[in-house]
């Protein structure tokens, strides 16, 4: 089956798995199809060497690392993080940790988390807290701002 983003609850309810990571080639224009059989991938990124992927799978609220080069090189899965809820968009940071937005919705709900912050192993160095507030229903990515306050 296939859906449409705002068909997202009937995707998670399918426990549908026809997601799939793809590489583009911009010079020779060839797509090739590295993994199949996904569940509603959501936010992939290359960690700082460029040796592997993170990529959100939704359903099952993880986040997968996909080797690229190196020794490693393989596109089989391998767990990089487990979370609480669904995860979106991961971005990385200049440290080479990862954002990852937290893409439920966010209504009667006891723990309000909006996002994670994981470094390069998928451990969590922090957690970000809505506070009950409903700015938003649903977050799908993460900025991070740096105040810098001069005396």
């Amino acid at each position: 089956m296939y859906f449409q983003r705002r068909q997202y609850s009937m995707l998670i309810d399918s426990g549908d798995r026809s997601g799939r990571l793809l590489r583009y080639d911009t010079c020779s224009k060839v797509l090739t199809v590295l993994q199949r059989g996904l569940a509603f991938p959501n936010g992939v990124t290359l960690n700082k060497d460029k040796s592997f992927l993170p990529v959100a799978e939704s359903n099952s609220m993880k986040i997968l690392k996909f080797w690229i080069q190196g020794e490693r090189v393989t596109f089989s899965p391998q767990p990089f993080a487990q979370l609480s809820k669904f995860p979106g968009n991961i971005e990385m940071e200049c440290k080479g940790n990862f954002r990852v937005a937290l893409d439920t919705e966010r209504r009667n709900i006891e723990r309000d988390l909006v996002a994670v912050k994981l470094d390069g192993n998928g451990n969590i160095l922090k957690v970000l807290q809505g506070n009950e507030r409903n700015a938003f229903d649903f977050v799908s990515e993460v900025e991070e701002h740096v105040v810098v306050i001069k005396a």
